[in-house]
């Protein structure tokens, strides 16, 4: 149900934001186009200017020497007139000859200006016309000079029809892209919740478990104080705060590791130091047999306490299953140190080779709850070996047990 529940608020969530993604997207894309559109007519317009200009400047020194040369100009994309003060036209070039004046007089105070003008005797094209007042002599005319306009509305408007086509599907595509990350997101979202839920029923478990032995024997002690055992309660009550204890520190180091905090320190270690004091460590418990003769010299960069953990980990966790020995190998191979650590007891089958290493994972349940085993170490042994850019898997040993093997990048190598 709440499963249910949480894919129906995530589904809402992911269509929402899409949506809102999706419009503002829109805006943005519209906006760009607009933009696109504006400066394109801006830069063509400029551009006709620019040509205007430099035959306004042909115009007026042809009026300096003789405004008859004018009449030999002719065309339909291009036309010139020179008006003198009173109105009349005095000089035009072949296409506009005859006509009134085509465009009006600066303003008063300025030399020149440009319009675009429509309805022009030459055709129902806009035209870009520059208007310019000169003197010659003691005579004031003003030229003007024109360009066709319909090059670059034609430019203009085949961008606006492109834009307006391309436009549905652009938005459609950015939509389906924003819709599988929108999804992306809130599935890691939605998983990290499930995660993190998960997380805490299974630790809240944890703890109620030594919680409530602890509270059953002091109750029971308590109800039948003639028949308590109290030196066997006080033994009991030890084991569960150790065993809470170790579950305590295994919660914190992975807070720790989810927060970034593993393999802070990266000093060199001798890993091999480790590996014989960890070792020492479970041979002193008495609960196996353990051979580390095949532990060779090997140093890598890390947190000498992180690799400790980790090398108990998962010496602690063969010595829980070894039927009698546990065997330890360390050795350089290339560029890596490889760890192994193996047992001789039943093994894990193939199909939870990946499951071990999950939080709370426990192959054989009632064994592990037995021995005091959260199903948390291995976990925390991967995250530490992972902080500090090695590997870990899982295979099977001669004996027919387990066999994990870390490899760690050589703090030298060769």
């Amino acid at each position: 149900m709440g499963a249910e529940r949480s894919g129906r608020v995530t589904g809402g969530l992911r269509l929402r934001i899409t949506v809102l993604a999706t419009v503002v997207m829109a805006v943005v894309l519209g906006a760009s186009a607009a933009l696109a559109v504006v400066a394109q007519r801006r830069a063509l317009t400029e551009r006709v200017d620019e040509q205007l200009q430099q035959r306004a400047d042909l115009v007026v020194r042809a009026v300096e020497l003789d405004p008859g040369d004018l009449a030999r100009e002719s065309g339909d994309e291009t036309f010139t007139q020179v008006v003198a003060a009173g109105g009349d036209v005095v000089a035009a070039s072949a296409n506009v000859a005859g006509e009134p004046p085509l465009g009006d007089a600066p303003p008063a105070g300025e030399r020149e200006h440009i319009e675009t003008v429509d309805g022009l005797p030459l055709g129902d094209d806009a035209f870009r016309v520059l208007s310019r007042r000169v003197t010659v002599g003691d005579d004031t005319f003003v030229v003007h000079v024109g360009e066709a306009f319909d090059d670059v509305e034609e430019s203009v408007a085949v961008l606006m029809r492109t834009v307006l086509y391309v436009f549905p599907v652009v938005l459609v595509l950015v939509a389906g892209v924003i819709g599988m990350v929108v999804s992306t997101m809130l599935n890691r979202v939605d998983a990290a919740h499930r995660r993190q839920q998960q997380f805490i029923a299974d630790a809240s478990h944890e703890l109620r478990t030594p919680l409530t032995t602890i509270r059953s024997e002091l109750e029971v002690d308590l109800a039948h104080p003639e028949t308590a055992d109290l030196a066997g309660t006080r033994r009991s009550v030890l084991e569960e705060t150790t065993r809470l204890q170790r579950l305590v520190d295994d919660l914190l180091a992975l807070a720790r590791s989810d927060d970034g905090a593993g393999a802070a320190r990266r000093v060199p270690v001798d890993l091999d130091e480790i590996v014989l004091e960890e070792a020492d460590a479970l041979r002193g418990r008495g609960t196996a047999h353990v051979d580390s003769v095949g532990v060779s010299g090997a140093q890598v960069l890390g947190d000498a306490d992180a690799l400790a953990r980790a090398v108990r980990n998962l010496l602690d966790n063969a010595g829980r299953h070894a039927a009698s020995t546990v065997t330890v190998a360390l050795a350089e191979r290339g560029d890596e140190a490889v760890l192994a650590v193996a047992d001789d007891g039943p093994g894990i089958p193939p199909e939870h080779a990946e499951r071990v290493f999950e939080r709370f994972t426990r192959v054989d349940e009632a064994r592990a709850r037995h021995d005091g085993g959260a199903g948390l170490g291995l976990a925390i042994t991967r995250d530490i070996v992972s902080g500090h850019g090695g590997t870990i898997s899982l295979d099977r040993s001669e004996s027919g047990g387990a066999t994990f093997v870390v490899r760690f990048p050589l703090a030298r190598p060769r």
